[in-house]
């Protein structure tokens, strides 16, 4: 940086949006200079797409030489600390990240883990996206995923400041597509209640959960079709039954 740097303004300067919790949850955890480096680019091309989630591909990163110059002297070094800090950032749950194929080239894109950065992922795994013409970013999605607010409405009713609440961090803490099943679970069981649904994917997190492709069941699987396993033992206390 030029020691004659003028210095910011937020009058004349268009602004980047950054959610409060990078600064009170995030931060703490990330030690790695250039990892920072990364997760603010992220934030800053997040802020500047024309798209509802941003998502950056490694080749990017790569093209955009003022950000690249950041990360070390040699090409060779900028590229090993973009590797090591997106590495950190996917292994801290800060960024998402997946592969997609374009014109038989593969390329790995990252994005900020939002409730729209998991509905892409999403989409990427069961095949619901198609090519663009921008390889910057190939991905358009054909599917629109209801979030956890809207599960919770359509399915159960008026949300309140405490429901709000739990919402949020059901959605912090586990895929879309366990909410949305853990709701279609109570739905079906016809317990319509949100710790019921919390007792569904506790239950999934402790003992792993079954995912399968369709909705056939062998006799193996026909304990999942009892209703009260997720209100017997631990869970008994708080769900009403």
């Amino acid at each position: 940086m030029e020691k004659n740097f003028p210095g910011f303004s937020f009058e004349n300067e268009k602004l980047t949006s950054i959610p409060i919790s990078f600064f009170t949850k995030a931060l703490k955890e990330v030690n790695d200079l250039a990892q920072l480096k990364i997760l603010l680019y992220v934030f800053w091309r997040h802020s500047r797409s024309e798209f509802p989630q941003a998502y950056v591909t490694f080749k990017g990163f790569t093209e955009d030489t003022t950000f690249m110059d950041g990360l070390g002297k040699t090409k060779a070094s900028q590229i090993e600390s973009l590797k090591h800090g997106l590495k950190l950032s996917v292994e801290q749950n800060l960024l998402l990240t997946a592969m997609v194929t374009i014109d038989n080239k593969n390329l790995d894109i990252y994005l900020l883990n939002t409730s729209e950065g998991k509905n892409i992922i999403r989409a990427i795994q069961i095949g619901k996206w198609e090519k663009t013409n921008n390889e910057s970013y190939p991905i358009r999605l054909d599917l629109e995923f209801p979030n956890v607010f809207t599960l919770y409405e359509e399915n159960i009713g008026p949300i309140t400041p405490l429901i709000a609440d739990a919402l949020k961090e059901i959605e912090n803490l586990y895929p879309l597509i366990w909410i949305e099943e853990a709701f279609e679970e109570a739905i079906k069981n016809n317990v319509r209640k949100l710790r019921y649904i919390e007792a569904i994917l506790q239950n999934w997190q402790k003992e792993g959960r079954n995912d399968r492709t369709d909705r056939r069941r062998s006799k193996k699987s026909e304990k999942e079709d009892d209703p009260e396993r997720y209100i017997k033992g631990e869970f008994s206390d708080f769900i009403e039954h």
